[in-house]
């Protein structure tokens, strides 16, 4: 969408919110927005906005039919990520269940299978 000396105008029209996906993990955007009222009138500009999206997304777990818990989540493409898995959350022991290159468009998905993972298990997401 945008590199670091670019500002990026976002065109509303009517709609009061929207969600902009796509852009690079650790890039630093500027965006402002302009809407429409019920005239057609386009409104100023707003106030820019500054935003450096996290190197990571947050984790998408899904459990399948077999039993293997699936762990999905995004980074920039290429970047070499692992999950990691504990059984508390302030465990000071973290294990690495397994690491994988993020692909073209940042998906990463590594996978849990049910054979001897025990009841509980919190996982977290660490850009190597």
């Amino acid at each position: 969408m945008a590199n670091s000396s670019v500002t990026n105008r976002l065109d509303l029209g009517p709609a009061q919110s929207a969600t902009i996906s796509d852009l690079e993990a650790d890039a630093d955007y500027v965006i402002y927005v302009v809407a429409y009222d019920a005239a057609g009138l386009e409104s100023p500009p707003s106030n820019s906005l500054r935003y450096n999206p996290p190197a990571l997304s947050r984790l998408q777990l899904s459990k399948q039919l077999n039993g293997t818990m699936s762990i999905q989540f995004r980074a920039a493409a290429g970047a070499l990520c692992r999950v990691e898995c504990a059984s508390t959350l302030s465990s000071l022991q973290w294990q690495t269940l397994g690491t994988a290159t993020a692909d073209a468009n940042g998906n990463v998905l590594i996978n849990d299978p049910p054979s001897g993972r025990p009841s509980l298990r919190f996982y977290r997401g660490v850009r190597q």
